[in-house]
């Protein structure tokens, strides 16, 4: 370089993608690198299936309420449909290790909400993608509001999730831990049945399912007759109404008929009793009322407190204004 001569540092300016190729680039290293850390500890099958079988155990013995159990149980079409449930997806992929999952919203259009669940085998190196579609309009074509939009979303993305995790791991796995849950739920000596199922029914009549629906819906004419293996069914059913896959007046075929002359009479203090709650709730599941129809019908009538504390004389007005909302 002649000595006057002065250097030039020339700058060329980087690719607006760049950082998409580095990220790409990067994500490719790290699954390659989990797929050789994969076949080089290859998974145990018969620990998988052992672990497995503990943290079901520990689940379904540790749940507070009967509707959270691993499992899910309702009606489609007239038939009954049942299979594990996201918990019980969860546990099951924690359990097979070496493999990646996920979901996410791809999709959000004027109707539905499309997600997409991946399960990703790095041990054999296979993928499963599976795409769940979800309503955000109630049944007058009215759009959802931004919050249940957001619910609907990850609701979508969890049965996403399931669906592709169970594709992807072979039945002969996690077949045997669904039967588990099944078996613990309906208990195992017949005492323990009795119990849940005394548990079971008062969870349902709370939400203002009479007996006799409960019993219709398992095909039994008494809840005495309610063996085992239904009552299983039913605490499948109380999970799905829990998670909001279902609801109780399709599961347990709720009369739209229920009229005003149903409700049974007031409490002495001079409030709503509680077989009018339930009635007034039942009510509701009849005709597709949300809780907050009924807050903006207790406002309509002038009662700014809770239902609970409604004076007797103003049930029939509020029935009333209720049935202005029925959908």
């Amino acid at each position: 370089m002649a000595k006057n001569q002065e250097s030039k540092i020339i700058e060329i300016a980087a690719p607006a993608d760049v950082a998409t190729v580095d990220a790409l680039a990067l994500s490719r290293v790290e699954i390659d690198t989990q797929i050789a850390t994969a076949k080089q500890y290859p998974r145990d099958l018969a620990r998988v299936t052992s672990n497995a079988m503990y943290l079901v155990q520990a689940h379904m013995e540790q749940q507070s309420s009967v509707a959270e159990g691993l499992y899910y149980a309702l009606k489609r079409g007239g038939k009954d449909i049942e299979g594990p449930n996201v918990r019980l997806a969860e546990i099951i992929q924690h359990s097979y290790g070496n493999s990646r999952a996920g979901a996410r919203p791809i999709e959000e259009g004027e109707k539905f909400v499309i997600a997409e669940g991946v399960f990703h085998d790095l041990e054999n190196n296979t993928a499963i993608r599976m795409h769940v579609k979800r309503r955000i309009t109630d049944k007058d074509g009215h759009r959802y509001n931004d919050d249940m939009i957001g619910v609907t979303e990850n609701a979508a993305c969890a049965i996403a999730y399931r669906n592709a995790v169970l594709k992807g791991i072979p039945k002969a796995i996690w077949w045997p831990l669904y039967q588990k849950c099944r078996k613990i739920s309906g208990g195992r000596t017949k005492t323990e049945t009795v119990d849940k199922r005394a548990e079971a029914i008062a969870w349902l009549v709370g939400k203002g399912i009479p007996e006799r629906n409960i019993c219709e819906r398992l095909g039994v004419s008494k809840v005495s007759e309610i063996t085992a293996e239904k009552l299983a069914t039913l605490k499948g059913i109380c999970t799905a109404i829990a998670a909001k896959e279902t609801t109780t007046a399709k599961e347990f075929n709720l009369k739209a008929e229920r009229t005003t002359s149903d409700v049974k009479s007031s409490g002495s203090n001079g409030t709503i009793s509680h077989n009018q709650v339930l009635d007034i709730m039942t009510l509701m599941q009849d005709w597709k009322l949300k809780d907050m129809d009924v807050r903006k019908a207790l406002d309509a009538i002038g009662h700014k407190a809770e239902l609970q504390k409604l004076p007797a004389e103003k049930v029939k007005v509020l029935i009333a204004e209720l049935e202005k909302r029925k959908r």
